[in-house]
């Protein structure tokens, strides 16, 4: 089958980026011929014979497509549909991106809609979302049970993946090693956060729940992976200088958005979480959660807010969800949470303190993520999803948004 992508870059390191290029590389693998819009690129389309990225990613098989000047896309796929005759157009993205395509005369095509949802409410307007698609995937049981509550044909679960031989945990020498090349004190407990510096992430919080805990552990440093300021987010530094923390504070040198989202390797990846003491997330709440999982993975115990995906990732003893104050709607009808900040610095300093019982954690939640979410086993369904996608089906109204047609 000739396959339409749409989302985020293949080359990226973020979320939507890493899955975007595991279900990509299988179904090329598998013998379909893939097309993907990458949202961050606008150049001529990229045909790849034999080609990878520096950090290893093959792209062979595929062919990388210029995004348009809307914001979904939805005036450069119409034309893509018809220009390379696709059989299947499989998306990946949050609920209300691309709800054009159930507008556009499909004839033989039929959409495949992969959403995240990182709230535990539903939005009425989200209905259209679940009603239009040939088939809708969901990465985690909680979101796959709660779409299946409103939707009208099934919805499958299908996790994310990561894959094990990547992310797996170091040698004490190595830890040592590692966090020479990133300039961090040797004998620091290092709290670090994989995130993008946006509201949802609530990355605020983090900084408070870690001043609480250096304030009385000298030895304490945060790491953070991500933008020190963001026009969606914070400006982490100011926080760290209002709270008497900012020589605690490192970010990476490929943390800024769409510089080490593109850039950074996953073999780095798992050297920044082998960095680690402990993986911090005060998500307001996450369709999946990939950081999580690599953390899971690397050896490394995870606290997160326990809302949406943690509980899924983190619960019967696999790491610390931490319970929330509130929860609060924001601009999309959508709720997230707020997580409890004493209790997050709380958790630090459980850990720091009981290494034995750590340990114990960190074998039972590797164990548990391979098991669970090894890209491997991730890609090896897709390529059965694909053996047999229902026909398209009559669409629903959505969002009065409208496709153009591009000519050329």
């Amino acid at each position: 089958m000739r396959v339409l992508v749409v989302s985020h870059g293949i080359t990226a390191s973020g979320g939507f980026g890493n899955q975007t290029y595991l279900l990509s590389r299988a179904l090329s693998d598998a013998g379909h011929e893939l097309f993907c819009v990458h949202n961050s690129y606008r150049g001529e389309p990229i045909f790849f014979d034999k080609a990878c990225t520096p950090g290893g990613k093959k792209l062979d098989g595929l062919t990388i497509l210029p995004w348009g000047g809307s914001q979904w896309g939805e005036d450069v796929v119409p034309y893509y549909l018809e220009r390379y005759d696709i059989d299947v157009v499989l998306t990946l993205g949050d609920i209300y991106c691309y709800q054009y395509i159930a507008q556009l005369p499909l004839g033989k095509c039929r959409w495949v809609a992969h959403y995240v949802l990182d709230t535990e409410n539903l939005v009425a307007s989200w209905n259209a979302s679940f009603a239009n698609p040939s088939a809708i995937i969901l990465p985690t049981k909680r979101s796959a049970k709660l779409a299946s509550s409103v939707a009208t044909k099934p919805v499958i679960y299908m996790p994310h993946g990561v894959d094990p031989q990547v992310f797996r945990p170091c040698s004490p020498d190595e830890k040592v090693t590692f966090r020479a090349h990133m300039g961090l004190p040797k004998d620091s407990f290092v709290i670090g956060c994989v995130a993008h510096n946006q509201a949802r992430k609530k990355l605020d919080r983090l900084m408070l729940a870690f001043a609480a805990f250096a304030h009385k552990n000298p030895a304490a440093v945060l790491l953070m992976h991500c933008s020190p300021k963001e026009s969606i987010g914070w400006d982490l530094r100011q926080i760290a200088l209002d709270n008497g923390i900012l020589n605690r504070v490192y970010f990476t040198d490929k943390a800024s958005k769409n510089i080490g989202d593109n850039h950074t390797p996953p073999e780095e990846m798992r050297q920044l979480y082998c960095c680690m003491d402990v993986h911090a997330l005060p998500t307001g709440g996450e369709g999946f959660g990939v950081p999580i999982v690599e953390a899971m993975m690397c050896g490394i115990p995870n606290v997160a807010t326990a809302y949406t995906s943690i509980p899924e990732f983190l619960g019967d003893h696999r790491g610390f969800p931490i319970p929330v104050d509130c929860v609060e709607l924001h601009h999309t009808g959508g709720a997230w949470a707020s997580v409890n900040v004493p209790l997050m610095a709380e958790a630090f300093e459980f850990i720091q303190a009981s290494p034995d019982k750590v340990a114990l954690m960190i074998n039972k939640a590797r164990a548990f993520a391979v098991k669970e979410y090894s890209s491997e086993t991730v890609a090896a369904h897709w390529v059965k999803l694909f053996e047999n996608i229902p026909e398209v089906s009559k669409p629903v109204a959505s969002f009065g948004l409208k496709a153009v047609r591009a000519s050329g």
